[in-house]
């Protein structure tokens, strides 16, 4: 995972979509969800889902100390974030009712170490 948001930094992506199958407890469950990258999660299965692929490595994240630096990281992360909702958010828009089954609520946020990394708008 790491790597992969690496290779989007390398490239100074303008947009990293990570694509995954899931699995679930309920064998009836159908659909596809889309999550962007949150601080918060959107629901307790949306947090069990980023701690479980994040493992114990957690989210890739440094105590914020006061600096401009830090101050200007933090502004970018918020503008990834609302960017990020904004793409998931018409990416579920065009896909309902086009042949793609979506769960329901499909708009989900986590802290996603992989979308985080990528240091982009990430879904």
């Amino acid at each position: 995972l790491d790597q992969r948001a690496g290779i989007a930094r390398r490239l100074g992506t303008d947009l990293f979509v990570s694509i995954h199958a899931d699995s679930a407890p309920n064998p009836e469950a159908r659909g596809a969800t889309v999550y962007s990258v949150s601080e918060v999660a959107s629901d307790a299965d949306a947090a069990r889902s980023a701690a479980a692929q994040n493992g114990s490595q957690g989210m890739t994240s440094s105590p914020p100390d006061g600096s401009v630096r830090a101050l200007l990281a933090d502004l970018a992360a918020r503008d990834e974030m609302a960017d990020s909702a904004t793409f998931a958010g018409r990416l579920v828009g065009k896909s309902a009712g086009r042949g793609v089954e979506l769960r329901p609520e499909p708009h989900r946020f986590a802290a996603f170490r992989v979308l985080r990394g990528a240091e982009a708008p990430a879904v």
